[in-house]
């Protein structure tokens, strides 16, 4: 019986069996060359969940960058934005404390086959995504971003929360606004280009079409029929009309038609976006420096104001110190009176005194 069961435990069938339940926990999935993560952002684009948030919530976009060493995820309803980042000491952390099925610190190529995991999961493309859902976080205005993904048999499934902060409306601004503005300004510079174009190369044409009809030359045999069409001067205007809608449309829709998914899209939002220097944490209260650049504005009128007024009191007249005090009067001839009519007789010329102080009044 003993070297039955000996026999028994010693079969590979059984031992494979134990390693499979014992170690499943912990059991690395199988060994591939993984995918280098993209060091660029990715374009925004909607967050498709698995479990849709309750209503009214208005429409999440999510945008990450994975590089061989860290990840970066953005949230924003329009009006906010939830981040994380992490670099490869706090991933290992985190996997260390979740326990996951993906064990990063054995070697790399595990941490990269875990990246590799993370970044399909919020792609486009993603596959074998049991669950991506949105519960709160520790905090009031945080969010956590819970994930499960299934693995090749039998591994468990990889769980992963994204533990995504609140930012500021600086934080929105820099990561969010400004790319559209900028986006939106070369946009526009590339229609007018393309505008002036269009125009240019219209003009070449009409003078192709002079020259063959004077060569006595069809021009629906050289292009053929259904490319006749082409040949027309650009439209302006109608072309603009066509693409202008009419009517009102729900947030919703407009967000995911402009936000649209799909690696053409995202490859063309990365290469015609350029970088933009980001906002200061400080912008977020910039009207506080109103009442302080007012306070610097009337502090120099003030003591103008004082100026003035001192320069209008009067300076008081000192008697001199060494000389008499007659010395502060002085004798002013009255003006010469009229001829008078008399001629033997004389007027007396009187004197009038009148004090240094009163003579400065004059």
């Amino acid at each position: 019986m003993q070297n039955f069961e000996g026999s028994l435990l010693s079969s590979p069938h059984v031992i494979l069996y134990l390693t499979i339940h014992v170690r499943a926990r912990h059991a690395s999935p199988p060994r591939q060359q993984p995918t280098m993560p993209t060091a660029k952002a990715t374009s925004w684009r909607p967050l498709s969940l698995t479990r849709d948030v309750p209503t009214p919530a208005p429409p999440l976009l999510v945008q990450t960058t994975f590089t061989s060493s860290s990840y970066t995820v953005h949230i924003t309803d329009l009006g906010q934005i939830w981040s994380e980042e992490l670099s490869r000491p706090g991933i290992l952390a985190r996997a260390a404390r979740e326990d996951t099925t993906i064990d990063p610190s054995e070697d790399s190529s595990q941490f990269q086959y875990l990246l590799e995991k993370l970044e399909e999961s919020l792609s486009p493309r993603r596959r074998d995504v049991a669950e991506l859902s949105l519960i709160p976080g520790p905090e009031g205005a945080d969010l956590r971003l819970k994930l499960r993904v299934t693995l090749p048999s039998p591994l468990p499934e990889l769980e992963w929360r994204f533990e995504l902060r609140r930012g500021s409306s600086v934080d929105f601004a820099n990561l969010f606004v400004m790319p559209l503005v900028v986006g939106q300004g070369v946009r526009r510079e590339m229609v007018r280009s393309l505008k002036e174009t269009v125009k240019q190369k219209d003009a070449v044409i009409e003078r192709l079409k002079d020259a063959l009809v004077e060569n006595k030359v069809r021009v629906d045999v050289v292009v053929g029929p259904r490319r006749q069409k082409a040949l027309a001067k650009f439209d302006v205007d109608a072309w603009e009309k066509k693409l202008v809608r009419g009517g009102e449309r729900g947030g919703q829709d407009v967000v995911k038609e402009v936000f649209k998914e799909g690696e053409e899209e995202e490859d063309e939002e990365r290469s015609s976006t350029p970088a933009v220097r980001p906002f200061d944490q400080n912008a977020a209260e910039w009207w506080k420096t109103l009442a302080e650049q007012k306070e610097k504005d009337v502090e120099p009128r003030r003591r103008e104001v004082v100026s003035r007024q001192a320069d209008k009191i009067p300076k008081a007249i000192t008697v001199s110190e060494t000389g008499d005090e007659d010395d502060c009067f002085e004798r002013l001839k009255t003006p010469s009176p009229p001829p008078t009519p008399l001629k033997n007789k004389k007027r007396r010329e009187p004197d009038v005194s009148i004090s240094c102080t009163k003579a400065e009044g004059i």
